[in-house]
């Protein structure tokens, strides 16, 4: 028999089920600094992760740029000029295939190309991303070309066997003009890279099933990452009278509450008033809070050697007076969005900071804010510091981790939902070995008197 389904198809009732195509769904994040214009030079990311085939089969991802497919994960195709210090790879692809972050360093359009397959049927998606150079906001003092290694250290405390050894590591990103990354090696070969749900991305590194860590021995895995960065002055522009376009999702999705921003309280509403007072000058009203918070907080040291101090929310920060670099952004990102200026908590490697201290290593990150101004876009402050608004700028704060993602490395959470640094592992029994881990930054190639501005 034959029946006609309401769409016009003609099928044959044959009783069995029937296979669906699959539905190919792609999506595209990164920063943009007009409309739909993203920044060359920095990751542009793309999305299959709301692709899904109706009978549930497991599906594999093709990806095209301009007609030219990306068959493994390492660079098969140029896809720029290199008018910018790229990235020394032009795409990464995570191991999931699902997601893709590419550097186009040329300005121009690009077109994307998904597909997905069930194996049998197929299904296409395709976007057209524009980029654009932005005019440069900073002017360079001194450029620096150095290793920072980033080490983790596993120390087995008990008598069980540790084995299926992984390790995640965060790993820069190019943020133009502020940091190129030029290479990155792990300290194996079987790697793979992952991005979390802010688009932060972490080396998988994937070690000998054979290998098992026993009673009191210590194992190492890290990655070296090459970079450029600078000492600078940012660009004095004239931003009177300029605000932010209606259109700038930035615009909202960077002034909204947040886990331990909570910008809806009324002791941060009554302190944005009070550093704002009547200036409607987004520039100035981003120095008038740095001042506020800056007169308001002390750094507390006896806090800061503390390794797993608790997080606060802004409210309970700035009535406590004083905190680290975690509370500082924090409270600095809360006046900020509360006055609707967007804004995010970085993560990272304070470079001069790991200079300062023995063999130039240190077992502490170090967070600071970016804040997103007109005429600017989106720039670097170390409120920690103290060194004034926009002054310059001699940090080499290298970011690994952009987003509240930071933030929920505070709290219980399974490796599903955060991908948190370090060692994953597996034992036999019941009982759980006793480990401890260690995050280590080395900082190679480069000395504190080789810092111009310190000099």
């Amino acid at each position: 028999k034959k029946k006609e389904p309401e769409d016009g198809l003609i099928i044959e009732d044959t009783g069995k089920e029937v296979n669906r195509a699959p539905l190919a769904s792609l999506d595209i994040f990164g920063d943009k600094y007009f409309k739909d214009l993203y920044i060359a030079g920095n990751p542009v990311y793309f999305s299959a992760l709301n692709s899904y085939d109706p009978e549930g089969a497991a599906l594999k991802y093709t990806w095209e740029i301009d007609g030219l497919e990306i068959k493994d994960l390492e660079p098969s195709i140029n896809f720029s000029s290199q008018l910018l210090n790229g990235y020394s790879k032009d795409y990464i692809l995570s191991e999931s295939r699902e997601e893709l972050a590419c550097f186009f360093n040329e300005p121009g359009q690009y077109n994307i190309k998904l597909t997905v397959s069930d194996g049998i049927l197929e299904d296409s998606e395709e976007i057209t991303v524009s980029v654009g150079i932005q005019d440069m906001v900073i002017e360079p003092v001194k450029e620096h070309n150095f290793n920072v290694v980033v080490e983790c250290l596993l120390t087995n405390k008990s008598s069980i066997k540790l084995k299926n050894i992984e390790c995640y590591l965060r790993t820069p990103q190019d943020y133009y003009p502020f940091q190129v990354i030029n290479k990155i090696t792990p300290s194996i070969s079987a790697v793979d890279e992952v991005f979390d749900d802010e688009w932060n991305l972490l080396t998988h590194l994937k070690f000998d099933k054979s290998l098992s860590i026993g009673k009191s021995k210590e194992f190492k895995a890290s990655i070296t990452a090459n970079v450029t960065m600078y000492e600078y002055n940012f660009k004095r522009i004239e931003t009177k009278g300029m605000d932010y376009e209606s259109f700038d999702d930035d615009l909202h999705q960077y002034t909204q509450e947040d886990l331990y921003i909570d910008i809806t309280n009324p002791v941060i509403i009554d302190a944005a008033k009070k550093a704002v007072g009547s200036e409607t000058d987004p520039v100035k009203k981003a120095r008038k809070i740095y001042n506020y918070v800056t007169s308001k907080l002390y750094y507390d040291f006896p806090r800061a050697k503390e390794k797993n101090y608790k997080l606060m929310n802004a409210s309970e920060i700035l009535k406590a007076g004083k905190g680290v670099c975690a509370d500082y952004s924090i409270l600095y990102i809360a006046l900020l969005r509360a006055s609707g200026i967007p804004s995010r908590f970085i993560g990272g490697i304070p470079v001069t900071l790991v200079l300062d201290q023995k063999n130039s290593q240190l077992d502490v990150g170090h967070a600071w804010v970016e804040v997103k101004l007109p005429g600017y876009g989106w720039i670097p402050i170390d409120i920690t510091q103290e060194k004034g608004f926009m002054g310059t700028d001699y940090f080499l704060n290298l970011a690994t981790e952009k987003g509240v993602g930071y933030l929920y490395g505070s709290l219980t959470m399974d490796w599903s939902s955060y991908y948190f640094d370090g060692f994953r592992y597996g034992w036999d029994g019941m009982n759980a070995p006793n480990v401890e881990q260690k995050i280590i930054y080395r900082i190679e190639d480069l000395d504190l008197k080789n810092i111009e501005t310190l000099n």
